[in-house]
């Protein structure tokens, strides 16, 4: 867990509800969980963690991705899809590089509004 810390710290991420979720270890959802955006389903797969595999390992994967460097992805939606933070606001947006033509759609103000729609459905 050191290592994401000092990825986290890196990176500049300081959203505290985001970190405390990571840093908790219970990143992985049972089962895809539904929530909605302005009538825009999605179905959230799981959270990036402490895996060294990219897909599921935080660090590992936004090695791999080319996203922005104020940008950084914390998990995948059904369709193989990614959910990104905006490191500069905490604004959460869908990165649809797989089912769509590589938009973002903005889809949460902050980690904690995003975890409140996948828990609540």
């Amino acid at each position: 867990m050191k290592k994401i810390i000092e990825y986290l710290d890196q990176r500049k991420v300081e959203d505290k509800d985001y970190r405390e979720y990571l840093i908790s270890g219970d990143t992985a959802l049972k089962e895809f969980c539904l929530a909605s955006h302005k009538s825009f389903d999605f179905m959230v797969s799981h959270f990036l963690d402490n895996s060294s595999k990219r897909g599921y390992g935080l660090i590992a994967t936004n090695e791999w991705l080319q996203l922005p460097d104020d940008w950084m992805a914390i998990g995948l939606i059904e369709g193989d899809d990614i959910i990104c933070m905006d490191l500069t606001d905490g604004s959460i947006y869908l990165w649809m590089i797989q089912t769509g033509n590589g938009e973002y759609l903005k889809v949460a103000d902050s980690f904690k509004e995003l975890l409140a729609m996948v828990i609540n459905r």
